[in-house]
């Protein structure tokens, strides 16, 4: 409630009044209105804001952001303080951000750091790759937009080596790109539109495989629907 009204005039809360007989009316009005924002501090996913009004309690959710590499949810950081899913707060300010605190992952197996998990992804040196199923490989979905992209024939995530199996469908797709460096030694499927995008692609140098092999027929079909005169030079 925000004041009395009582015979053309406003009173305070509180406030002593002297009177034969008067008819006081309440006068209410609404809350402030509070966005409660929520922060992946580097996860991924959305988690849409919650409007309550100033002074409510307010019970924490669990966290549906996907956690950064080898790191698990520890709690939600708010002002300086950690609280955890289903602790209640006190709404006492116009705006809350709750971000979400990440500490690392360790397994249990003589503190052997934990690495790719089933289909992430992992961007390393402007390529993007996403483990296989069961994590044992990997795969490229994406590259940066330069000039000149190297696809390596493996990678390492925290001292853990893997394959770089498949080339996906426009992994290697961007109008800047002219040359591009596959090292084809681990390499099972390339998809005819690897390189769907790539209209400058002048040069494909490919390493770690022989000329006709099957993978590299299939690399040089995906090079040359989007450019019929590319070059393809092989290294050994």
């Amino acid at each position: 409630m925000t004041y009395w009204y009582g015979g053309y005039f406003e009173y305070s809360l509180g406030e002593a009044i002297e009177c034969d007989e008067l008819i006081f009316k309440a006068i209410w009005k609404e809350l402030p209105k509070v966005n409660i924002n929520f922060i992946s501090m580097g996860g991924t996913g959305v988690m849409e804001s919650v409007i309550v009004y100033l002074g409510d309690s307010y019970t924490l959710p669990v966290c549906t952001f996907t956690s950064p590499i080898n790191k698990e949810f520890e709690g939600w950081l708010i002002n300086g303080a950690l609280y955890s899913p289903g602790d209640v707060i006190n709404v006492g300010y116009p705006r809350v951000d709750v971000c979400a605190a990440w500490k690392d992952v360790i397994s249990k197996n003589d503190g052997e750091e934990v690495t790719l998990r089933p289909d992430e992804e992992i961007n390393l040196s402007s390529v993007t790759y996403k483990a296989s199923s069961n994590a044992q490989y990997v795969s490229v979905t994406s590259s940066k937009n330069n000039k000149s992209v190297k696809i390596a024939s493996t990678i390492k995530v925290n001292r853990k080596e893997y394959k770089v199996t498949e080339l996906a469908k426009k992994s290697i797709s961007g109008k800047k790109i002219k040359k591009v460096t596959i090292d084809a030694t681990n390499l099972k499927k390339v998809h005819k539109n690897t390189f769907k995008g790539s209209k400058k692609l002048e040069k494909v140098t490919i390493k770690g495989t022989k000329k006709n092999s099957k993978i590299a027929k299939q690399i040089e079909k995906a090079a040359r629907r989007v450019n019929k005169k590319v070059k393809i030079v092989y290294m050994k």
